[in-house]
Parts: structure tokens; C-alpha cells; sequence
């Protein structure tokens, strides 16, 4: 099974570019109950409507409001960043290069697998069973430098503003070796892509990993890391378990309270939850007062946001 050409995807981009402009109103920063920097992040692209991870669904994401676009990096077998959530290939949504469904996921695993190899397998047509309203579509997994090179073509908030990164590494305790290098190496490869690329002071790079993020932090202590967490501890404990203060604090939202946001504000640190899909609860924690969302419906969340701002401004 051949995937979609990447010059396809940058015919799709150049008619994007030339049959539409955006442009954002004019915000009175002293009528705001938000912040004019709260980001609207794309998870994984806009996974609600387009196959996860994948150049249409990161396209999609821009167009309906997404300022920072939010996915994951793996190591393929050239020591070589591919975007991907699992270090390996998923068999709930992709197809092996002939087609046939992926029975063992743990002889797809990615650091072992060369880029034409991966480019073969669709990861998209058959559709993502969480997500109902995702439009399935035959899309390949893409190289970092894919996704830079097509999403630095848009740009959001008007034609000055370019696109932002949120990128995690993906880590998993005693994989080094099999599904990734060790941190360090890891850091190193991610840090040294983002310079050559060009896209390093608007990209933060977060991980699950506090092996990871000392690593990161070791190598390049002015890089904007985000310490991602998903048990109920509180801001302070999780905060504790770092030696250096991260640049965000990125919680499973049900577990965020407003005194969480407090303690990392007091201490220079955003907040930026994950992964936020229901409209009621995207309007609540703005109103706790965080610094962004990452959700995988960004036009559902681009719409609280622009209405939030319209009601501050009228009072």
C-alpha cells in the first residue's frame, strides 16, 4: 500500500495559502479574564476530526483556530525523528504495507524500522474506534521535518504570527536500546533537530519522563520544557520531583485546581492541561485562569475562546 506523496500535501497547503487569509480581532488586553498568549494546541493534530499525527490533521488544525500544534516524536531506525505517539505502530489504527491489519505490535516497533518502511503502512483508514466523528483517510507517518516544512507554510493570527510546537518525547523506562536511545541521546537528537530546523525558540518539548526532562535541561538549560503528569498529586509534589522549575506544568485536566494554577503561577511555571474535548469543561478551566488547552477538537475550543474574549470585552 502506498501512502499519500508529501508534494501532495504541499499542493494542499499552497491552495490552503492562496484561497484564504486569517486574521484575529484586535484584543483589548484590559478587558481580559484570559490571557491574549492563551494557547489554543492542537492535540496530535485536530484527532477529533482527522487521523492523528499526520500531515492533513495537522493542515486542519491551523485552519480552525490552533496556534501551537502538539504531537509526539519517536526514533526510527537512522537515529531520525518520525511523529508518532507509540514507539511503536499502533494496531488499533494502522495497516501494514500490503494492507493486512498488524498482529504483533512488537515487530513494528519504530526504532527498528527504516522511514520507507513506515511510510507504507496506513495509519488512517481504518478510522480511530474512540473517535466517532474522525473522517478516515490513508495517511503515512511523517518525518519531523515533514510536519515543520508544510506547517511553517501557514501561519496563524494574522500573516505575522508563525506556528508553535509543543512536541513530546516519547519515553519508555528500560526501552533504551529497543524502543528509543537512552535520554540523553534522545535530548541531544530532538535539541540539535529544532536549531537545524529553525523552529527552536517557538517549541517547547515535553515529556511523561523526568529522566528525559533533567536530560533536556542538562544539555540546554534555556529550552522551554513542560513537565507532563497524569496522577492526582498536587502541582507542588509533582514540581518537587524535578531539580530545575519547567517552563509549563501540563496535568491531566480532571486533576487541576485553581490551587495548582496559583503555585505555579507564583512560581513563574504556565499551566497547560491536557486533553480537553468537552466545551463545559474547556470554559471552567479558563475561568480557573490557565494558559492554554490541549484538546483534540481545536475549532470546538477556538469558538469558547473567541466567545470568552467577546463577553470580557463587552463589560
Amino acid at each position: 500500500m502506498k501512502s499519500t506523496p508529501f508534494t501532495f500535501w504541499l499542493a494542499v497547503v499552497f491552495l490552503h495559502l492562496i484561497s484564504c487569509t486569517t486574521s484575529a480581532p484586535t484584543e483589548d488586553a484590559s478587558h481580559m479574564t484570559i490571557s491574549d498568549t492563551f494557547e489554543i494546541q492542537g492535540h496530535r493534530g485536530a484527532r477529533g476530526y482527522l487521523p492523528e499525527n499526520s500531515i492533513p490533521g495537522f493542515v486542519l488544525a491551523l485552519e480552525q483556530g490552533a496556534e501551537v500544534l502538539e504531537f509526539d516524536l519517536c526514533v526510527y531506525r537512522d537515529s531520525q525523528l518520525v511523529v508518532n505517539h507509540e514507539p511503536w505502530l499502533n494496531k488499533k489504527i494502522c495497516l501494514d504495507p500490503q494492507g493486512n491489519p498488524i498482529e504483533n505490535e512488537d515487530d513494528w516497533k519504530l526504532f527498528s524500522m527504516d522511514m520507507e518502511t513506515i511510510r507504507g503502512c496506513d495509519c488512517g483508514s481504518l478510522g480511530n474506534p474512540r473517535f466517532p466523528t474522525q473522517v478516515k483517510r490513508s495517511v503515512s507517518r511523517p518525518a519531523l521535518w515533514e510536519v515543520v516544512q508544510v506547517a511553517e507554510m501557514i501561519r496563524t493570527k494574522g500573516d505575522s504570527a508563525k506556528v508553535r510546537y509543543n512536541i513530546e518525547i516519547k519515553f519508555e523506562e528500560g526501552g533504551e536500546g529497543i524502543y528509543h536511545p537512552t535520554a540523553e541521546q534522545f535530548a541531544s537528537l530532538v535539541i540539535g533537530e529544532l536549531l537545524e530546523l529553525g523552529i527552536y525558540d517557538r517549541t517547547t518539548v515535553q515529556s511523561f519522563s523526568a529522566e528525559v526532562l533533567e536530560a533536556l535541561h542538562a544539555l540546554d538549560p534555556k529550552l522551554s520544557t513542560s513537565w507532563l503528569v497524569e496522577d492526582d498529586a498536587s502541582a507542588e509534589e509533582q514540581l518537587a520531583r524535578l531539580s530545575f522549575v519547567p517552563t509549563v506544568f501540563s496535568p491531566d485536566y480532571s486533576s487541576l485546581s485553581a490551587d495548582d494554577i496559583d503555585y505555579c503561577h507564583a512560581n513563574g511555571t504556565k499551566v497547560i492541561p491536557w486533553t480537553v474535548n468537552d466545551q463545559a469543561d474547556m470554559i471552567s478551566l479558563i475561568e480557573l485562569g490557565g494558559d492554554g488547552i490541549i484538546t483534540d477538537f481545536p475549532k470546538e475550543l477556538a469558538v469558547v475562546v473567541g466567545e470568552k474574549r467577546t463577553e470580557t470585552e463587552s463589560l
